[in-house]
């Protein structure tokens, strides 16, 4: 088995080939995008700042000298956070057991990251530029709509009415963004103030700076979790698997999924194990930043609920990822319930999760606005059928 510095060399030179590569073939100067380079082009100071302090630690990360520069942070809190849950899981009865991986972007529209896996390189794992992109669309469009719209949603129940008007929002907003969207950079709030002086809600710049930092945190966490797991549990048969959840908690309708996805299975535990780097791993950072568990769920379900979308708008169907939904809305109860939360805040948490999913896969989809309310309540039948048997009975 290779050692650390021998995996970072060769994996430096795996990615770095691959970066060049794009470069020749699209026509860009590889200079441009030396980290130095991409520095001086930044126009906010403080980011400057954390950048050239943290460089050592983004290295070990991320070892190519051309890593798209906004994504550093991101990439070394999701690795710290997964890094802390393999710590945490070992002792613990879900056993994902600590692996040495780094993180590269790839250049593609695709809205995947995949696993490259080396006896050279040890494990790399490649986030298209494509999704890089979703995750900052969806945590724009979340933090954006919550601040100017979902913060006023006070009752009980959510009416149709104000549910058609959430929904007419975020497509609009995801309209937008799309316009203004690249592929090579990050965006920046300047460019949404204009979203925030239309809407006569008092919106800090910090504010919404501090709550952007959460959520794609968390997406990119998730993400990059759930890609770790497959490292972890690759070498384990479906039926091994299947023991990270409880088989009670299984619904028939899943099952049936099952029989025609049998790959379910591991991409349900893979989805636990994200669920866990978000709370177990981003939650407890060991930089003393801030990510509350009442905050980090936003990670799983903002991408799973676009996922969904993005079957139906092919039309596949969305069976698979709705599937994945619930069981993950299982799991997130039950370690709700462990964690000793008051049934009070599981509930907000809940009713959160069922309003998100909805209104996200609505955005993403071609779904009707009466078919995406009907789901609304589809969901928010489930969760309180899951509070009813797991929590309020036991």
């Amino acid at each position: 088995m290779i050692d650390f510095d021998q995996a970072f060399e060769l994996a430096k030179c795996r990615i770095e080939e691959v970066h060049l590569s794009h470069f020749k073939k699209v026509g860009l100067n590889p200079v441009d995008f030396k980290f130095e380079n991409q520095l001086q082009r930044l126009d906010d100071e403080y980011f400057k700042k954390r950048l050239s302090a943290e460089r050592q630690g983004y290295r070990k990360v991320c070892p190519s000298d051309y890593e798209l520069i906004f994504t550093l942070p991101y990439n070394l809190i999701a690795h710290n956070a997964i890094s802390q849950a393999q710590e945490l899981s070992q002792d613990q009865e879900n056993k994902f057991r600590p692996s040495n991986f780094f993180i590269a972007s790839e250049s593609g529209t695709e809205l995947t990251a995949i696993v490259e896996t080396s006896l050279r390189h040890g494990n790399i794992i490649w986030i298209k530029t494509g999704l890089l992109r979703l995750i900052d669309i969806l945590s724009y469009q979340f933090v954006l709509n919550r601040h100017l719209y979902w913060n006023n949603i006070t009752s009980q129940e959510i009416k149709r009415q104000t549910f058609e008007k959430t929904l007419g929002l975020f497509r609009s907003l995801s309209f937008q963004l799309q316009l203004q969207n690249t592929l090579s950079e990050s965006f920046h709030l300047d460019s949404y103030q204009g979203w925030i002086n239309d809407s006569n809600t008092e919106i800090s710049k910090h504010s919404l700076q501090s709550e952007l930092h959460v959520v794609k945190s968390s997406v990119l966490t998730y993400i990059l979790g759930h890609e770790v797991a497959h490292i972890s549990l690759g070498h384990l048969s479906s039926d091994e698997i299947i023991s990270f959840t409880p088989k009670e908690y299984i619904s028939k309708t899943f099952e049936e999924t099952a029989d025609k996805h049998p790959d379910i299975y591991k991409e349900m535990n893979a989805d636990y194990f994200g669920l866990i780097c978000c709370w177990d791993g981003l939650t407890r950072q060991r930089s003393g930043e801030h990510f509350p568990v009442d905050a980090t769920w936003v990670g799983f379900f903002l991408f799973l609920s676009v996922m969904a979308g993005q079957e139906n708008r092919k039309g596949n169907g969305e069976e698979v990822w709705w599937n994945r939904v619930e069981i993950t809305l299982m799991n997130m109860i039950i370690s709700l319930k462990k964690a000793d939360f008051e049934l009070v805040r599981i509930k907000r948490i809940l009713r959160s999760s069922a309003l998100t999913f909805s209104i996200v896969f609505g955005a993403s989809s071609q779904a009707s606005i009466l078919n995406c309310y009907d789901m609304y309540l589809k969901f928010e039948h489930m969760t309180n059928d899951f509070l009813n048997n797991f929590i309020i009975k036991s």
